[in-house]
């Protein structure tokens, strides 16, 4: 569809497809798309509440299969690189670990402590992990990318969060 022929409802789908407009970054905008999905983790967090971070995880991942096929419908693409809602709704998952392990008293803490002093290693572990695994897609994960309507584009990203996840738990019970 030509972009001047676009409803607002497509304009409003592409905005938040394209992560706020960070999917346009014409280089790595699935690096700066999973940039933005810290904002998505701090939303998550402001409850403190792990039942509300869970179910924001599995919200993410429906909204982000809904949204990312549409917006790849109003495209006419399928899987363009400037769809990044799939890391933004990814990346809690492969941050998961760290937050259960740093839970305080059933509490979770706030987004910004997990960026003092030495808890910095873990959103930067979270990230580094889940874009090597997002980019690299191994055991499979590539194929899953051909699963139509929005499904393959996000089951790709959440099969590398749950191999992110895996490798920053192994970091936190090492490091323990």
């Amino acid at each position: 569809m030509e972009p001047g022929n676009r409803s607002v409802a497509d304009k409003l789908t592409l905005f938040f497809a394209c992560g706020f407009g960070t999917g346009c970054i014409p280089i790595a905008p699935g690096t700066f798309g999973t940039a933005a999905a810290f904002l998505w983790i701090w939303v998550l967090l402001l409850s403190g509440n792990l039942w509300v971070y869970l179910a924001g995880i599995v919200v993410g991942f429906f909204l982000a299969v809904w949204i990312g096929h549409r917006a790849e419908k109003t495209l006419g693409l399928e899987g363009p690189g400037s769809i990044v809602i799939d890391e933004i709704a990814g990346l809690p998952l492969a941050f998961f670990p760290a937050v259960l392990s740093t839970m305080v008293g059933g509490t979770l803490r706030p987004f910004g402590e997990f960026w003092r002093g030495n808890e910095i290693i873990l959103p930067l572990l979270a990230f580094v992990l889940f874009r090597f695994f997002d980019v690299a897609k191994p055991l499979g994960i590539k194929q899953s990318q051909n699963i139509p309507n929005g499904w393959g584009l996000v089951i790709d990203d959440f099969l590398a969060a749950i191999l992110a996840a895996t490798g920053l738990a192994v970091y936190l019970a090492i490091r323990a």
